[in-house]
């Protein structure tokens, strides 16, 4: 699962507690801190990846979900 416009991170724990495999996408306007200490806290693990460039850096068909969460 990718995870776009994470917030807190929160969506993105309960997925991971479901067992799938989490990464979640951050730029300036999320808190890619907050979203690992909230894995952490949890004892669970996810990719956090920074996409404030202008490429996703991920190669097509990398995902079978994206969630998009708290864009504004």
């Amino acid at each position: 699962v990718l995870v776009l416009g994470p917030g807190a991170g929160t969506d993105a724990v309960r997925y991971a507690r479901h067992g799938m495999s989490v990464t979640v996408g951050t730029d300036a306007a999320d808190w890619p801190g907050v979203v690992r200490d909230n894995f952490n806290r949890a004892n669970l693990r996810a990719e956090v990846a920074d996409l404030s460039g202008p490429r996703v850096p991920f190669a097509d068909a990398s995902f079978d979900v994206v969630a998009l969460n708290a864009l504004y």
